[in-house]
């Protein structure tokens, strides 16, 4: 891709994240408003029309009681405590709290200067269940809050309520239980100010997430569509497949708009989708980082890794809510520490891959995403437990990701479409060696007068071998490797016939793989090369060996093998930095076909005077079935 283009791309995408955090700040509060202090909170020195204002610090709270604004003014109630707002219940300890579960009451006192001005409060979060009443009347609520699990009806959506205060002091008394989730309390900062206040920061929150929503359910339904009408490559089924998860994650977690499109919803359903969705794209980005370099991890790893993560989808769909969700932090954590893993491979890969590679630059995108995942996922997690108070930077996360995602797409169809057109001319230069058919041909003459039928049998070699060159789909990027054997086996026939007893070729294909997709022309050329350059140029007998083995990691070895002269040390490295060989076509273009599959490797070794050994790995699910049997129907 050219330099301007990607320029063009990223200027693009950086527009769009500063006008993002632009709109989005504005939702962020400014730190400096007064706290509530021993269940007051003094805000007579504020006007309310210059924005929200958080209604953090001490509330009064009252353990195991349920009460109504009444209870208040009939008098009674000692058991009361302060407890911190926002906060969760994470247990009694020598200065107070509250336990993880149970019900109680909150109540707060909030003086304003002007008691006729419309004003709006945006509640976020409480667990489970709360119910709000302002100045003694029933303002809001999020499920139904009792003294016990019998009747206890969960639900923690955000909303918005207005009321005229009609007096300087508001009474906010808040009634919540939580017989569901690790902690409750009132996770997120109650946010109170004027009508236009509020409703500019429920439109902008609500706004940003419907903004994300469609921006990963858009770049999503592009890369399953691009599977399924493209190239079926998985990289891209595995990335849509993520964001769709991302997507229903979304729409469950921050404002819950499916919970407020459909207010129906049963809160055991929603929160069971939203962990699914969780854990599900979890175990999709992990198999979508491994589709794209398999020297992650392998296969045996991958399901030891893959492993936790399913045994808790497991218990997600076979237990209750309040049973499964114990074990879920603990799967968060354990989450953070594979994407961490994966994130410290990458760059170990990428600092050993070479500068001039394709696969270096396209790690370095991957890695980037890896980093976004991973500020998405610990923002999440500090958010949900009110540890940060915005999650603007989990949104950014899942923005940049996307971003580092479409760039990675453009930089690798761009240097595919770039090799392509260079193999293709390679190709097209690669014709038949004008010495090579003469002296094949000189040797059916020379038998024609001493031995027919060895004439005749070189003579159909050599007809398969043209055939095979002259027949080759220049578009045909892979074929059987049956069928890349009979040209091998075609080639040493001749030289053979030729050179008598001076080699020997020895030949073990493990079994199963003969039907196996191979890059075409990727092995005829090694061999060839193995032959003249290793065993012609010894003047003694030599063997070239050629191996093809099934491995445990999902890959097919390929070995070329020779007890030839071997090479010097500066021509190894030249053939390592994949320059071939003097009066040599094949190696380059071998190398620079192998950079275009994912996991694919090369390496070259070689002593002088003891011969050289070439191995490839491959994919063993190169090309896919279909075109496997398109191949075995031709």
């Amino acid at each position: 891709m050219q330099y301007r283009q990607l320029v063009g791309i990223g200027l693009i995408f950086s527009l769009s994240i500063a006008l993002f955090l632009a709109v989005f700040f504005q939702t962020i509060p400014s730190g400096s408003d007064p706290i509530a202090q021993r269940g007051v909170l003094d805000l007579t020195n504020r006007d309310m029309r210059q924005g929200v204002v958080l209604l953090d610090g001490e509330w009064e709270f009252y353990e195991g009681e349920l009460l109504e604004p009444a209870d208040f003014r009939n008098g009674g109630q000692e058991q009361m405590s302060y407890l911190n707002v926002p906060g969760t219940w994470k247990g009694k300890t020598a200065d107070g709290g509250m336990n993880r579960k149970g019900y109680g009451t909150y109540r707060l006192k909030v003086l304003i200067r002007n008691p006729d001005d419309v004003l709006g409060l945006k509640v976020r979060s409480i667990r489970m269940s709360h119910r709000l009443f302002i100045n003694g009347k029933l303002e809001g609520g999020s499920g139904v809050p009792t003294a016990g699990i019998e009747g206890n009806k969960p639900g923690n959506t955000p909303y918005t309520a207005f009321f005229k205060p009609d007096a300087r002091e508001i009474e906010i008394v808040i009634q919540v239980s939580n017989f569901e989730f690790i902690t409750g309390g009132i996770v997120g900062s109650i946010q109170l100010g004027s009508h236009a206040a509020v409703t500019k920061l429920n439109g902008i929150q609500l706004g940003t997430d419907i903004g994300t929503v469609l921006m990963l359910g858009m770049f999503g339904a592009y890369h399953l569509g691009f599977y399924f009408v493209g190239r079926r490559e998985r990289t891209y089924f595995l990335s849509g497949l993520y964001m769709l998860f991302l997507l229903l994650e979304h729409l469950l977690y921050g404002e819950k708009i499916l919970q407020r499109a459909l207010p129906g919803l049963p809160f055991e359903w929603a929160y069971k989708l939203l962990d699914l969705s969780e854990f599900l794209s979890a175990a999709v980005i992990i198999l979508f980082f491994r589709r794209v370099d398999t020297r992650l991890m392998s296969s045996r790893k991958l399901a030891v890794v893959l492993a936790p993560i399913l045994l808790y989808i497991a218990t997600v769909l076979l237990l209750p809510y309040r049973v499964h969700i114990t074990f879920k932090y603990a799967c968060f954590v354990y989450m953070a520490f594979v994407v961490c893993f994966i994130i410290g491979r990458m760059i170990y890969l990428y600092l050993k891959s070479s500068k001039a590679s394709a696969n270096r630059k396209e790690l370095m995108l991957f890695i980037g995403g890896s980093f976004s995942l991973m500020v998405f996922l610990v923002n999440g997690s500090l958010y949900s437990e009110n540890i940060v108070s915005t999650d603007l930077a989990g949104k950014f996360g899942v923005i940049c990701f996307v971003i580092f995602m479409n760039i990675l797409l453009a930089v690798h169809f761009s240097n595919a479409h770039e090799k392509t057109e260079i193999l293709s001319h390679q190709l097209d230069q690669a014709q038949i060696k004008p010495h090579f058919l003469y002296n094949a041909l000189s040797s059916v003459i020379s038998f024609c007068y001493t031995d027919g039928v060895r004439a005749a049998h070189l003579l159909s070699m050599l007809s398969h071998y043209l055939r095979y060159i002259l027949e080759l789909d220049r578009s045909q990027l892979y074929v059987p490797l049956y069928r890349e054997l009979e040209l091998v086996e075609a080639y040493v026939e001749i030289e053979k016939a030729r050179f008598g007893e001076r080699f020997d070729f020895v030949l073990h294909v493990d079994e199963g793989l003969e039907h196996r997709n191979i890059p075409s022309l990727c092995i005829q050329p090694l061999v060839e090369n193995a032959v003249r350059h290793g065993l012609f140029e010894k003047l003694s007998y030599g063997i070239v060996s050629l191996s093809i083995l099934r491995n445990q990691d999902g890959y097919m070895e390929i070995i070329i093998k020779d007890d030839g002269i071997g090479m010097t040390p500066e021509l190894l490295h030249q053939i390592s930095k994949g320059r071939g060989l003097s009066g040599s076509i094949g190696i380059a273009n071998i190398r620079n076909r192998l950079d275009l599959i994912h996991g694919a490797a090369w390496n070259v070794s070689s002593e002088v005077g003891r011969g050289t050994q070439v191995t490839m790995r491959i994919p063993l699910n190169l090309g896919g079935t279909q075109s496997m049997r398109e191949n075995q129907a031709g």
